[in-house]
């Protein structure tokens, strides 16, 4: 094999090269759309292998086509093209044109500042825990195994079977902290009192927020080559460069093994002239693929035992059926004496406008959200009042009911 290319990091890239990137971007996107290496092609793969949709164009307008000419939107803008909502997205695109050049692209790397660098209660101690995706990047290095590390449904099962009230960590899967890039960055703000003052458009709805048109955003490619070097880094960490190993009888592995087909890959991207489908085992160890990544400086520091002691709560009650697209769960303490709620934490569900179409979704369609009260005792949590609420492209504001079924929270301790 020739020598392993080092991906490189997008800050220290020169302007040639970064020129280079631009151009490469734009000859893709010149290809005819019917080209196996055309942009429309390579952003149609994601979501599948379901559902897959037939070009319908303008005589069956639906939720999942755009008409000719549309441009790719992010927060502050919105996407909607349906007759639902095409009125209210022409009102609202025209607002936020108003505002002066650089504005709107000053708003869109806000509210990611935002969810990156969210802020949670303090605990007992006068400990300010950590909510916002940057920290979320960190704790999902400390996954366990493959299994919980990759997917949020096994993540959860995990946390709802073996994680319990005292000491142990909540594992957060690296699918946690990506939802809630593709959410910042496709329209949700951070749950948030309405006399917070932050700068909201609760109108916004992004490509990038929806399952079946993120990857027509070229952000999105961006966003996955993080995603990609965090996985790299998680088989680093734990020396899983070269084999991966699925948990059976977790939530999210039904059906799956590491050799079933990744259509519609084949292994001649590896090896020419072998045409069988490509596996999850030819694609483990990045070097296989003829790149690495350099050495870390440094490893992420995680909290010590003080701060992964404490009471767990869990908010059910939620059913991604009933919910029309992308969702946010956040999860809250009462405020006494006169004070704020407290925002604990936040847990964002890339979804689909249409889950019924989705044969993937329906094996998920029950969304718990879990998280460990770090460095609070038990006495305090019981004495706490908790609530979780939805925010959804419908009620970006929050609900804590859903078609009459009330959103639950539940508290675990070691008592």
């Amino acid at each position: 094999m020739s020598k392993l290319r080092i991906r490189k990091d997008l800050d220290t890239l020169s302007q040639d090269e970064r020129d280079m990137i631009v151009k490469a971007f734009q000859y893709i996107i010149s290809l005819k759309p019917d080209h196996e290496n055309s942009y429309y092609t390579i952003a149609g793969f994601h979501g599948l292998p379901a559902p897959v949709y037939y070009v319908e164009g303008k005589d069956k307008p639906n939720g999942h086509t755009k008409p000719k000419g549309y441009d790719t939107v992010r927060y502050p803008y919105s996407g909607l093209v349906s007759s639902d909502f095409n009125t209210q997205t022409l009102d609202h695109n025209a607002e936020v044109n108003k505002l002066p050049a650089g504005q709107p692209t000053e708003l869109l790397n806000g509210n990611v500042t935002r969810w990156l660098n969210l802020k949670g209660v303090n605990n007992h101690k006068g400990d300010e825990l950590k909510a916002g995706i940057a920290d979320n990047y960190k704790e999902c290095l400390d996954a366990p195994n493959y299994t919980v590390f990759s997917k949020s449904q096994s993540a959860s099962d995990w946390n709802t079977k073996k994680v319990k009230g005292g000491f142990g960590s909540v594992v957060v899967s690296l699918e946690q902290p990506h939802n809630a890039m593709h959410l910042a960055i496709g329209g949700f703000d951070v749950p948030h009192k309405p006399k917070d003052n932050v700068d909201v458009y609760p109108f916004a709805n992004g490509d990038m927020g929806e399952n079946d048109t993120a990857a027509f955003d070229p952000v999105f490619f961006f966003h996955h080559c993080y995603i990609d070097y965090m996985f790299w880094k998680w088989q680093d960490t734990h020396n899983k460069s070269k084999q991966l190993d699925i948990i059976p009888g977790l939530k999210g592995t039904e059906g799956l093994s590491l050799d079933t087909p990744l259509d519609p890959f084949a292994r001649e991207y590896i090896t020419p002239g072998d045409t069988r489908p490509m596996t999850s085992n030819d694609v483990s160890n990045t070097a296989t693929l003829g790149y690495d990544y350099p050495r870390p400086r440094g490893h992420f520091q995680l909290p010590g035992p003080d701060l992964r002691e404490g009471p767990k709560i869990t908010a059910t009650g939620i059913n991604r059926a009933r919910i029309r697209g992308s969702f946010v769960i956040s999860t809250w303490a009462k405020g006494k004496n006169g004070l704020p709620d407290m925002l604990l934490d936040t847990k964002s569900v890339l979804s689909r406008w249409d889950v019924g179409s989705c044969d993937n979704c329906q094996d998920y369609l029950d969304i718990k959200s879990h998280r460990k009260l770090y460095g609070f005792s038990d006495d305090d949590a019981l004495d706490m009042d908790f609530y979780a609420l939805v925010h959804t492209r419908d009620n970006p504001e929050g609900v804590d009911t859903i078609e009459d079924n009330k959103i639950q929270t539940e508290i675990l301790t070691a008592q």
